[in-house]
């Protein structure tokens, strides 16, 4: 029996077996193959790992994917089935680069007249004929493929070049360039794949970027970080491409332990940028560096504390972060958190009501509407934000504030949080009781605000640099700024005075 998930490591072995010794088994395997490059992964390729000998271990293992892994390579092919680009930020080592190799060759075997291009930094990391190349990555899948499952004719010698592979039954073909400002102007493709974009030179991602336009409906760049001045960070930034982040928590087999293990051999420097996608890591310190201290664990609604939101009202960006006091524990939750890029403040009003008239459905995905049916058993929260939020328009003659009002909203402003060094001083001691709820996936979750506090830096000034963390900091800031002084609920103990008296 073919399962129709992705075989697991034993029914890979069974099924391989079975293939063998009965030819409608292997139809039946070519189909399913077909129809999903995960199941064809976990099915027919291997990967290399030379770090398994170190353990007495063979270095060749079968390619079956993680979890994240198998979202990520159906990640890729949404974005070549919708025609649109896409942007991989990633950690080191979390298998990236294989698995958009292991894609790509499943289109050549599978999808006719299929023509991908690859681009690296150099042309030995495209391809060098060895295994650490991408091209040597995908001669190795190739190489080891079951024989019926290899394109009728194919010979290394007359179909695979430099930098070039070719089917010669289906006519596709996967071809290669190094990073040059012409990259990918010679050509049509399918789709186009750039590994490590934020490491090329400035001015030819630029170029190369601009160039593959014109070549393909469909780029996906797939980088760790390299500073925040580059064309790959920007991308990323602006949210306006389709992306995907992969962080090292997503791989099983590296926990906290492993953490540790990375803390004692690699500077702080490697740490941010390699593990923690820190682009900013050479710009400055943090302006926080009392966040890393906070705590990290999955926090539910508590009705019986009470319930803030902070806002911060943007050029371009507004953000809200919902926060509970519980005075019992000395402990202040960041809860939840919400950030939009130009997009009217009274799209925001249903997150802050919990209620969505059937007519604006349309406007909030899916998991938009999870978070506001989530928010519809809270309470009514007190609300916080920018004094800059009372600036009118000079068309409506409404401020950001009037138009909350009309909704019932109603903002507190602190003229004291218009002085940054005021605001930074009152974070600083609030953030030491700061709990923040990671609940990765969930309707409810302040992981964005976790990041952007992590990631918050100052320049050589000391002022805070304005980038993507910009907001929820600010939104952080104008919270601790408007938090009545922190009292805790139980009575002094009495103090007694002794007067003379007492002792007749």
């Amino acid at each position: 029996m073919i399962p129709d998930h992705p075989p697991s490591l034993k029914e890979r072995a069974l099924l391989t077996v079975q293939a063998q010794r009965d030819p409608m088994l292997r139809e039946e395997i070519r189909r399913r193959c077909r129809e999903d490059p995960a199941w064809f992964c976990n099915f027919a390729l291997w990967t290399f790992d030379p770090r398994e000998l170190e353990s007495d271990k063979s270095p060749h293992i079968p390619f079956i994917l993680w979890e994240y892994q198998v979202d990520l390579i159906r990640w890729y092919e949404e974005r070549y089935r919708n025609q649109e680009d896409g942007i991989v930020l990633k950690s080191r080592d979390m298998g990236a680069s294989w698995v958009a190799m292991a894609w790509l060759l499943w289109h050549w075997l599978f999808d006719s007249g299929f023509q991908a291009l690859i681009g690296s930094r150099t042309e030995d990391l495209v391809d060098n004929r060895l295994i650490d190349s991408h091209f040597g990555r995908i001669d190795y899948m190739l190489e080891r493929l079951p024989s019926w499952l290899k394109p009728q004719g194919f010979s290394p010698r007359r179909h695979r070049f430099h930098m070039k592979l070719l089917n010669p039954e289906n006519g596709s073909a996967i071809k290669g360039e190094s990073s040059q400002g012409n990259f990918g102007r010679q050509g049509r493709f399918s789709v186009i794949f750039i590994d490590e974009l934020a490491h090329w030179e400035k001015n030819t991602q630029e170029r190369a970027w601009r160039s593959a336009s014109e070549a393909t409906r469909c780029r996906i760049a797939v980088s760790t970080v390299n500073g925040a001045d580059n064309l790959f960070w920007r991308l990323w930034e602006s949210q306006q491409v389709p992306r995907i982040q992969l962080h090292w928590r997503l791989h099983p087999k590296k926990d906290d332990e492993w953490y540790q293990r990375q803390l004692e051999r690699k500077t702080r420097e490697e740490i941010l940028q390699e593990l923690e996608m820190d682009p900013y890591v050479d710009q400055g310190d943090l302006v926080y560096p009392g966040w890393q201290g906070v705590r990290r664990e999955k926090r539910d609604y508590d009705p019986n504390a009470l319930l803030y939101c902070s806002w911060d009202f943007g050029l371009d960006t507004t953000c809200i972060i919902w926060w509970q006091v519980d005075q019992e524990r000395d402990e202040i939750v960041c809860l939840d958190a919400l950030q939009r890029r130009d997009t009217p403040v009274d799209w925001f009003i249903p997150f802050v009501t919990g209620e969505l008239e059937p007519a604006q459905e349309h406007l909030y995905t899916e998991d938009e509407k999870a978070k506001i049916l989530a928010h519809r058993k809270w309470s009514r929260p007190i609300h916080f934000g920018d004094p800059a939020g009372g600036n009118r328009h000079a068309g409506t003659g409404l401020s950001v504030l009037d138009i909350l009002k009309q909704h019932g909203i109603y903002v507190f402003t602190n003229q004291k949080a218009r002085d940054y060094l005021t605001r930074k001083q009152m974070t600083e001691i609030g953030i030491r009781r700061v709990v923040v709820n990671v609940n990765p996936g969930g309707a409810v979750d302040a992981s964005i605000v976790d990041e952007a506090m992590s990631r918050a830096r100052k320049d050589e000034r000391g002022r805070p640099i304005h980038d993507g963390t910009s907001h929820l900091r600010s939104a952080v800031e104008y919270f601790f700024v408007n938090l009545p002084p922190f009292r805790r609920l139980e009575r002094p103990e009495p103090v007694i005075r002794r007067m003379a008296y007492d002792a007749w």
